[in-house]
């Protein structure tokens, strides 16, 4: 169905950043709001003469009070729109060279898809979507079954569990939006590596599929060196430098269950837990600050908060 639509003004000058294709406007910008649309409304944005700049999702109650949808001051945000926007997204990564030994990856990059707010990620037959801006909340259900539809998974799980929803006046949202439930572990790859992801209750999505270029980046540096992986959350980093030749690794989270699932993750990829690694539960900055009094040192150090 689509959006009706009306205008916010902006003040005189701060037309630029939208010219120049950046997808938010702050309330600082504004001159005038439409008295009638609700947060959450599509809503177009006009500069204070009057030209048509772009449409997008209004939300008084953030500093972020519109989300760029589309440059194109008469494009419906409709069913259409939507199906356009998700075949894409699904479409550029299928050009990615990934191949089979890479199950896991971003599927949908919210703002740099043009989907502001919308976060999918998948791992193997699953995916699991987040949702960060208001306006997406009615949209959710329709957005799952045509993600289904557009990649053939067996389910969508929605993990909108994120602090920045607060600054949308939103509450938490997870558990399963369409298709089958995910199981409470899901095995995915990455460039041939194993992990294990927890899609239920891990950090984000599960797993920090954004790192994985990263992770080859770090992997040239560690042959031979002591390796600190600091937020090492379940390993991903760990996993890389052992597998690069890695002479010890040691792995600090203030999660056991992570550190746990991080040390499964070392054995699905042929490490032991008790050679050449050691995990330690606890205040990275504490224990780095022990450290220092101590005069421990690495050849290496991984810092991902």
């Amino acid at each position: 169905m689509e959006s009706r639509t009306e205008a916010v003004i902006l003040k005189p000058g701060r037309e630029k950043p939208l010219l120049q294709r950046h997808p938010w406007v702050f309330s600082g910008a504004i001159r005038n709001l439409p008295e009638d649309a609700p947060d959450g409304s599509v809503v177009e944005v006009r500069a204070h003469d009057g030209r048509r700049l772009a449409q997008g999702f209004l939300n008084r109650r953030s500093q972020i009070q519109v989300r760029i949808l589309t440059w194109d001051p008469h494009e419906a945000i409709d069913a259409a729109f939507w199906r356009r926007g998700l075949t894409r997204a699904i479409q550029m990564r299928a050009a990615l060279p990934l191949g089979p030994d890479t199950t896991a990856y971003r599927l949908v990059n919210a703002e740099s898809d043009g989907l502001p707010g919308l976060v999918v990620d998948r791992f193997g037959d699953w995916l699991v979507l987040q949702s960060g801006v208001l306006g997406l909340e009615p949209h959710k259900p329709a957005l799952a079954q045509l993600l289904l539809e557009l990649t053939g998974c067996r389910g969508v799980y929605e993990r909108s569990d994120l602090p920045a929803r607060r600054q949308e006046g939103l509450t938490a949202s997870t558990g399963l939006l369409a298709g089958e439930e995910p199981p409470p572990r899901l095995e995915v790859m990455e460039h041939g590596f194993r992990f294990a992801v927890d899609v239920r209750g891990g950090q984000k999505t599960g797993f920090y599929t954004d790192q994985r270029p990263n992770r080859v980046r770090v992997a040239a540096y560690c042959p031979g060196r002591t390796v600190l992986n600091a937020f090492a959350y379940t390993g991903a980093f760990s996993v890389y430098a052992l597998a690069a030749g890695a002479a010890h690794v040691t792995n600090v989270d203030a999660s056991l269950d992570a550190l746990e699932l991080g040390e499964e993750n070392l054995g699905r990829n042929g490490f032991s837990p008790e050679h050449r690694t050691e995990s330690l539960c606890g205040d990275v900055f504490q224990i780095l600050r022990d450290w220092r009094e101590a005069g421990r040192l690495f050849d290496l150090v991984i810092l991902d908060p």
